[in-house]
């Protein structure tokens, strides 16, 4: 099966009225884990996603850290979003700090390499 049919199958699990999203990606996360190793998660995810974002009006959030996020951290951020949001947390160390926040295709970069590259600018 390949990522783009598995997306699919995953969004159809995510639709059903009592799912919850996060919570139902979490278990195909899982299933994809145990049955399908030759596919990863990621490729499944972002158009399995995208396709729950579109269907259920959920806004796709995702913030990129230089270091991991504790649970209270990721709390406080998903909590800003709001219910219709479903966050994604990544880390990069090349950002050095501070976060880079992507919504609706637009993206927010207040990482501290951000920062060194409009001084470097401006020199």
């Amino acid at each position: 099966m390949n990522a783009k049919l598995l997306s699919q199958a995953v969004a159809e699990l995510c639709l059903r009225p009592d799912a919850q999203v996060g919570e139902t990606i979490d278990k195909a996360k899982k299933l994809i884990k145990e049955k399908y190793r030759p596919v990863k998660w990621s490729q499944v995810s972002v158009g399995a996603q995208k396709i729950i974002a579109k269907v259920k009006g959920v806004c796709l959030i995702e913030v990129t850290t230089a270091s991991a996020l504790d649970t209270t951290q990721r709390a406080q951020i998903s909590k800003q979003f709001g219910d219709n949001a479903f966050t994604t947390y990544k880390t990069n160390k090349k950002i050095l700090g501070g976060s880079i926040i992507k919504k609706d295709g637009r993206v927010l970069d207040g990482s501290f390499i951000e920062r060194l590259n409009k001084i470097k600018v401006n020199i």
